[in-house]
């Protein structure tokens, strides 16, 4: 069949992220797939050519499938915590205080956040970004942002950026200070974005940290379940590829264990891919 021109509304359907293609619906929403069989989405996107689409269907479904999205259904209850994570998150509190901010006025120490926690998780590489093109970008978010500042000197400590939709909220990124870690600030803005996000809760909207993480191997969604009532939602993943890559994951999936073991960066990226369709198949 031949294929037909992508018009603007038909290519807002997806979006390019880290190489792939992703729905830009709802977790809950079913992604718009009759695109994919057109063979134009995968020049519609450039100078970015997208290697894969992925999409999950069946969300919430109730059974463990190896994919999830972590998620918050219900309103965060302090009371549901053992004495000992209460008395932390307590702790927490009284050390910062949390509100939204505008991100015009604090663009800068919000540079100054983000170049911490980069430091701390990337031991060896070099930070690149400048302040002025981080400032710049920042400035143009529509999304709502929490800063943590802390009280002894009303510095800015931690940041947590999130998109209100209709039907859910993303939790889209939470950049912290590394320093500020042991009084406890991430605990501190978790609870304060949480909390403000309640009665959306209460009328049946949901939270969502992300899906799962197959390229970098984390804690934070076991923290976000044990402190803050956080779920896994499984779904079911799927996945299509670009022609011209389609045939090297046939080729490679048989050494996906071997190429696990590999160390640089460009084999844990074709790791996840064969991760992925690892997942997809069974």
């Amino acid at each position: 069949m031949q294929d037909i021109h992508i018009n603007n509304s038909q290519k807002s359907a997806w979006r390019y992220y880290n190489h792939a293609l992703l729905p830009t619906c709802a977790p809950h929403e079913e992604a718009d797939v009759k695109l994919l069989k057109n063979r134009d989405i995968w020049k519609a996107f450039k100078p970015n050519r997208p290697l894969f689409a992925c999409w999950t269907s069946n969300f919430d479904c109730g059974y463990e499938t190896g994919w999830w999205y972590c998620i918050l259904d219900k309103p965060f209850d302090i009371n549901e915590l053992n004495s000992n994570r209460r008395s932390k998150l307590r702790q927490a509190i009284r050390n910062f205080d949390v509100r939204i901010m505008d991100v015009k006025d604090y663009a800068e120490q919000m540079f100054n956040v983000h170049k911490s926690a980069w430091k701390t998780y990337n031991k060896t590489g070099t930070f690149s970004l400048e302040k002025e093109t981080f400032c710049k970008q920042v400035k143009d978010w529509e999304d709502t942002v929490f800063g943590a500042f802390d009280k002894e000197n009303n510095r800015l400590t931690a940041y947590y950026r999130v998109k209100i939709n209709p039907t859910h909220i993303d939790l889209v990124t939470l950049k912290s200070d590394p320093f500020f870690e042991k009084k406890r600030v991430n605990l501190a803005i978790m609870h304060y974005v949480y909390n403000y996000f309640s009665k959306e809760i209460k009328r049946g909207k949901y939270l969502c940290g992300g899906s799962r993480n197959i390229y970098h191997q984390t804690n934070f969604q076991d923290f976000r379940e044990k402190n803050f009532g956080f779920r896994k939602a499984y779904c079911r993943l799927h996945i299509q590829y670009a022609p011209f890559i389609a045939p090297f994951v046939k080729l490679l999936y048989p050494f996906r264990k071997v190429i696990r073991k590999l160390p640089l960066t460009i084999f844990n990226q074709i790791s996840g891919i064969l991760k992925m369709e690892e997942i997809c198949r069974n």
